[in-house]
């Protein structure tokens, strides 16, 4: 064999145009699927990488560091006792009846024992005039307003208020200019400021004494018996003894004075013939004249 023949033998065949064009686009695919899964690895860890953050950065605002405040929103605020008072500060309430000069009684039952003055008691002068006086100034409904710090009932479970009127006027300082009501003088729960308004209008002392308003009961009286002569004419000898002021004593009603000497027919009559009978007019000496 030939030295030729063996070189041709060794050597591979070329390629053709089909298996050139085959080869290149193998290779460009094979580059295309690299760089894909390429992307979609760095896509992937990008997005891992923010949900992380995303994460921490959540758990660093939900859980604040040692020794800073709370977030406002993250702590309820304490419930305000106040609002299971059914008598809040300020609130209107229906009354149903004043019972004396500094108390009344709600329309819910509850009774409120002024704050800051003292009425006379009941049955007394002065206790009569402070019902009175609250009567006319309280008009079905009054503004209760408590004092901070102060009990909110006495020993006799009574609330202890000031009290607006409707005119927004305050009734203790309407009711201490009287004579009936002054300044509570014990163990003052009202503020230093309202009793010194107070003491500016307490004009007077208080004064609970005097006679009761209530008059005594009379025993029934039956009527006098009318006069009856008030409504009989008069005979004109009569009306001329009136008006002339010349009557003769000793007769009821008047009878001219005498002379002249006067009968029953010109006297409308009868008399009550009390002494001497100048005229003649008690003929029996029963004590009636002109009968």
């Amino acid at each position: 064999m030939t030295r030729s023949n063996r070189s041709r033998r060794g050597q591979r065949p070329p390629l053709t145009r089909s298996q050139i064009v085959a080869g290149a686009m193998f290779v460009g695919i094979l580059v295309i699927a690299s760089a894909v899964k390429s992307g979609s690895d760095e896509a992937a860890t990008e997005g891992a990488s923010t949900s992380s953050e995303s994460t921490a950065t959540s758990t660093v605002q939900a859980i604040p560091p040692t020794g800073a405040s709370a977030p406002a929103f993250a702590v309820a605020p304490p419930p305000d006792p106040d609002d299971a008072e059914p008598h809040r500060d300020g609130q209107q309430r229906l009354v149903s009846r004043v019972i004396d000069g500094d108390t009344i009684k709600l329309a819910d039952g509850e009774e409120v024992r002024v704050l800051g003055i003292d009425a006379c008691e009941a049955g007394t002068h002065g206790g009569e005039s402070a019902t009175i006086a609250a009567k006319s100034l309280i008009q079905v409904m009054v503004t209760l307003r408590t004092e901070p710090g102060a009990p909110d009932r006495d020993r006799f479970g009574r609330l202890l208020r000031y009290v607006t009127l409707l005119d927004g006027s305050d009734f203790g300082e309407a009711m201490v200019p009287a004579t009936h009501t002054g300044i509570y003088q014990g163990d003052n729960d009202a503020s230093a400021a309202y009793l010194s308004r107070l003491e500016a209008l307490d004009g007077a002392a208080r004064d609970c004494d005097g006679p009761d308003l209530t008059p005594e009961p009379q025993p029934n009286r039956s009527a006098p018996d009318p006069d009856p002569d008030r409504h009989r004419p008069r005979e004109p000898a009569e009306e001329w003894g009136t008006l002339s002021g010349g009557c003769e004593p000793g007769y009821s009603p008047c009878v001219p004075s005498y002379p002249p000497d006067l009968d029953c027919p010109d006297l409308a009559g009868p008399y009550v013939v009390t002494g001497s009978d100048p005229h003649n007019l008690d003929g029996n000496n029963d004590g009636e004249g002109c009968e």
